[in-house]
């Protein structure tokens, strides 16, 4: 079963205040007949260009006035549907996965361009390329390998057949254009293999090659100059001490460096040692010197207390000693009853002194303790303020050691180093300079070598094989047969540059009359399709002929209107043969016709068959409604 490539299914054409022209076709046989003028070619022209020809359907035809847009419906062989929007006058390109009477209400749309790109895939050429299978093939297309990328439009000159180009005398696959001959047989050649040229090497021109080597000699020149410059520079700003010397100075100074800095971070260790534990004294002197202030101001209270208390008991050995004579209490005689008031109050007085002698001597002894405390926190404090003023002097020892002793040596050793380095690699310089010069003496060398004589190269190896076209040419002949042209013994491929066509019995096609050419011209596109499918390798899928059995020699001037003058056609067996071998084609192709001939009435019934009348109370006048 066919996957590759896809069959053309509607076309409206519309406009504002037109009816919409419409026509519909199938897979397999198509045939659209009639006089002129009732739109065929403008079929044609739309399709063509609805499949991104840059040339639009003619706007001078009456009937054509007021329409704007076209839209084509595609389908895959594999059961997928597009529509294909264009605008008649600015060309653009629009196309949505959906059937055509859904384009307007269902989907996004993507704007495609019209210009094949290799960059950009956004265009409808890489669009219908994979469709038909092709993977951004590469052709060559000059005798010096040079390549491009396969174009649709590369396959609508082998598909979408006009009636000028099916009555060429140039080969089936040739445009006209010298210049694109080869790239025309690598056309031929991919859908016949599947094999691009993506694989061959880019020859030079004679004239490209020497300027390209001219040119990398004047680079080469100017290198050699700038690096000879460079060198002169350096041997007159430097000395050249030998590498071993400077390699054994800074292991040396690498050592010192190395010992300096473990001392350092040693002395840095010990230092902040220092530092936390003066920090740690410091504070256990602010306490004890608070708790000293503290005791020494309770000792004065201890003492406050003492003398308070001696003063009352001096007071009483005084009064002791005073002589009896009035009652101190009552002022009276001292009778028995005075007497017994004072040895009352005398007891009590003794025992209030006792109570204030024991105080005495508890606060006493307090203060005693007192005494020793503070005297323990003097020799604390005087400790601390020892342990404080040897480990600042070592803390400023670590710091002088480390600032006047070892960051001296350490930043002298990193200069020293720094110094020899910058030497060393002024060295190793040189000798880089040195070794770039000599490999562009090298270069320079070759180069000369290849001015002088260019490298052979090797002839293109990717043309197609001819047992390729014979087998081609075998499927042609085998249509030819069924469609009886003549009496075929040999049909063979002339590959000569200029010819690339086909030879029936020892004549070229390019020899045949023009109703002839048509039909040979048609075997030819049909047999390649044919070849492309069977064999499962890209392809369109379709093709399409613009009267291939009413042929015309041109156009000429009749009372001011072009009219065509037609020249011969082919035998009414061959265009019977023709109509009733298509009339079997499997649904797998698609063949779309455009003639003024008519098939017999059994074939229009086994094919999809649109006839336009020119009459307006007959049949369908046209493709544009009446």
């Amino acid at each position: 079963m066919n996957t590759k490539g896809f069959y053309i299914s509607k076309l409206h054409v519309t406009g504002n205040r037109v009816e919409t022209a419409k026509i519909e076709f199938q897979a397999g046989f198509n045939v659209v007949s009639g006089l002129s003028d009732t739109g065929k070619s403008y079929v044609f022209s739309c399709i063509n260009f609805a499949l991104g020809s840059g040339n639009p359907p003619k706007t001078s035809i009456p009937e054509s006035k007021g329409y704007d847009t076209a839209y084509l419906e595609i389908r895959t062989y594999n059961g997928r549907v597009f529509t294909i929007q264009r605008n008649i006058f600015n060309g653009s390109i629009h196309v949505k996965d959906v059937e055509i009477h859904h384009f307007m209400t269902k989907g996004e749309s993507q704007n495609l361009s019209t210009k094949h790109s290799k960059i950009n895939d956004k265009n409808i050429s890489t669009f219908l390329l994979e469709l038909c299978g092709f993977d951004r093939p590469l052709l060559r297309k000059n005798k010096q390998n040079a390549t491009r990328q396969l174009s649709y439009r590369d396959l609508a000159k082998i598909s979408l057949i006009d009636e000028e180009r099916i009555i060429t005398e140039d080969s089936p696959i040739y445009n006209g254009q010298y210049f694109d001959r080869t790239v025309e047989q690598a056309i031929l050649k991919l859908l016949l293999t599947g094999n691009d040229d993506s694989g061959i090497e880019e020859i030079e021109e004679d004239k490209m090659y020497k300027s390209r080597i001219k040119g990398k000699l004047e680079l080469i020149d100017s290198y050699i100059e700038n690096t000879t410059i460079k060198l002169e520079v350096y041997k007159e700003n430097f000395k050249k001490p030998e590498t071993t010397t400077i390699e054994s100075r800074l292991e040396e100074l690498n050592v010192i460096l190395t010992d300096s800095s473990r001392e350092i971070e040693k002395l840095a260790q010990r230092k902040a040692k220092l530092y936390n534990r003066i920090t740690e004294l410091k504070s256990n002197l602010i306490l004890k010197n608070e708790l000293l202030s503290r005791f020494i101001l309770l000792k004065e209270h201890y003492e406050s207390d003492i003398s308070r208390l001696k003063f009352i008991t001096q007071g009483e050995d005084f009064f002791s000693q005073l002589s009896s004579t009035n009652c101190p209490i009552c002022g009276g005689n001292l009778d028995k009853e005075h007497y017994d008031c004072l040895e009352t109050d005398s007891e009590q007085s003794s025992s209030i002194m006792n109570s204030i002698n024991m105080e005495l001597i508890k606060i006493q002894k307090k203060k005693i303790e007192l005494i020793k405390t503070i005297s323990k926190e003097k020799e604390d404090i005087a400790t601390l303020n020892t342990l404080v003023e040897n480990f600042s002097s070592e803390l400023v020892e670590v710091e002088s050691s480390i600032q006047d002793k070892l960051k001296p040596i350490q930043d002298s050793s990193a200069k020293k180093i720094d110094s020899l380095m910058a030497q060393l690699s002024n060295i190793h310089e040189v000798k880089n300079l040195n070794a770039q010069l000599t490999n562009y003496f090298q270069e320079r060398a070759s180069l000369i070598d290849l001015q002088e004589k260019r490298p052979s190269v090797a002839e293109y190896q990717g043309k197609t094989s001819y047992m390729v076209l014979k087998a081609l040419c075998e499927k042609i002949k085998e249509i030819l047969d069924v469609w009886q042209f003549n009496d075929i013994t040999t049909l063979n491929f002339d590959t000569s540059y200029d010819s690339y066509d086909i030879v029936i019995n020892g004549k070229d096609r390019s020899a045949f009359g023009k109703g002839y050419r048509a039909i040979l011209y048609s075997a030819f596109v049909l047999a390649l399709l044919e070849y492309c499918t069977e064999r499962d390798l890209p392809t369109t899928g379709h093709i399409m002929l613009d009267s291939p059995l009413t042929t015309f020699q041109g156009k000429e001037a009749n009372n001011s209107r072009i009219v065509p003058i037609v020249e011969e056609t082919v035998s009414q067996d061959i265009e019977k043969s023709f109509f009733r071998d298509l009339a079997d084609l499997r649904n797998e192709l698609q063949v779309i016709i455009f003639d003024n001939k008519d098939p017999d009435d059994y074939i229009k019934e086994k094919i999809n068959y649109i006839h336009f009348t020119k009459g307006k109370s007959e049949g369908r006048y046209g493709f544009f409604p009446v």
